[in-house]
């Protein structure tokens, strides 16, 4: 029997028998890890109990945060009256294989993704019991809104063609161009651009479109929006952070997106800015194990590798807390990167500690094989005289 299989027969009914509540969420969560996302998701009983232990991780990720929310709001039976409305109205305009795609499960499924990627995991975590009050007020541009992100591209062409607002967007939901953005759907934000969308607005816990763009890796997307618009163009080389990674080029460095790390910085896109926290693209990359972003920053020339957060954290000493061992390879390659940094106020270790107190022998071994390793130097400052 598969794993996948085993755990299913464990979460099988009489459910009172076996109830997730029961368990510790470490014991939950660790039997979790041990199934991909795509085996997990399917898994009701998994999403639906989450919901009910006291504490649930903020560091699930966006698919999983939206299945387990699509899970709470399904119970809702005034929500499913409202969804269904909300089809029935966009299967009218709907034509083709896009009207395969107006169905009610695709219809909650837009919702929870909306609902995780605008406001972000924490939000879904503090308003997951909530009924979703917006539903029962739904307008036009609601649902036009929520067409975006269920991918109906001619249904959403129509509408703007028909004085439906390309910059309508909603509260809770986002506006056209990021869920566009989030669907990687190239067609709609030419349109969009061609109706007068603003692509410089802010949007969302990423930030803007062109922020969830990088993240997704949508190459195509992020040339059609910096090509349409030149103060996009500036404000990658800008120092302006905004969103929840400081700009495209953090998020695409974060979630490892190469090809499109390599097209900003062909572009003018400034590695050394500053985001969220003080974290630069080098710091988000060490930290997510993105080894392949690390080494064309180094390669780049223009990226200082010593930046650290505002916890004095250097990439190096990130690197080595999170024990991504591809990525301290290549910063231990790069011979200006500081190996015995420590924080300035002395409650910060070096790499050379920080791998020893987490036990990791592997880590210490590359840190001693660097020549102008210090293994006297702690981190602590030294007393005031």
């Amino acid at each position: 029997m598969s794993l996948v299989n085993l755990f299913k027969s464990l979460l099988s009914p009489p459910v009172d028998k076996m109830k997730l509540t029961d368990l510790p969420v470490e014991m939950v969560l660790g039997c979790l890890s041990y199934l991909r996302l795509e085996e997990l998701l399917p898994i009701r009983l998994v999403s639906h109990n989450l919901f009910h232990i006291t504490s649930v991780p903020e560091h699930l990720s966006d698919s999983l945060m939206s299945r387990l929310l699509r899970q709470e709001i399904i119970q809702d039976e005034e929500i499913q009256r409202h969804v269904a409305d909300i089809v029935t109205q966009l299967q009218k305009s709907a034509k083709g294989n896009e009207l395969t795609q107006c169905t009610i499960p695709n219809c909650y499924q837009a919702i929870s993704t909306a609902l995780t990627i605008h406001n972000g995991r924490a939000w879904v975590l503090q308003n997951r019991h909530n009924t979703v009050p917006w539903l029962k007020d739904w307008d036009h541009s609601t649902m036009i809104i929520l067409a975006a992100w269920m991918g109906l591209t001619n249904v959403v062409k129509a509408a703007l063609s028909q004085s439906t607002d390309a910059n309508s967007s909603h509260f809770r939901l986002g506006n056209l161009l990021y869920a566009a953005a989030y669907t990687k759907d190239v067609a709609m934000t030419k349109d969009l651009i061609s109706y007068g969308v603003s692509r410089q607005r802010r949007e969302g816990v990423y930030g803007d479109a062109l922020q969830l763009a990088a993240y997704r890796d949508s190459e195509e997307i992020i040339r059609v929006l910096l090509a349409s618009e030149p103060r996009l163009r500036a404000s990658i080389a800008s120092d302006v952070a905004y969103g929840c990674f400081g700009g495209a080029f953090h998020a695409a460095a974060a979630a490892g997106n190469d090809k499109l790390v390599k097209m900003l910085l062909e572009r003018k896109a400034n590695p050394n800015i500053p985001g969220r926290l003080h974290r630069t693209p080098m710091f988000l990359a060490a930290r997510s194990g993105r080894a392949g972003v690390v080494r064309q920053l180094i390669e780049n020339r223009e990226a200082d590798p010593n930046t650290s957060d505002y916890m004095n954290h250097s990439p190096l000493l990130v690197a080595v807390q999170e024990g991504n061992e591809s990525v301290v390879r290549v910063l231990l390659g790069c011979e200006y990167v500081h190996v015995n940094a420590a924080g300035v106020k002395g409650i910060t270790p070096t790499a050379l500690l920080a791998a020893a107190m987490n036990g990791s022998v592997r880590l210490v071994k590359l840190l001693l094989d660097r020549p102008d390793i210090d293994v006297n130097r702690t981190g602590q400052s030294s007393p005031p005289s």
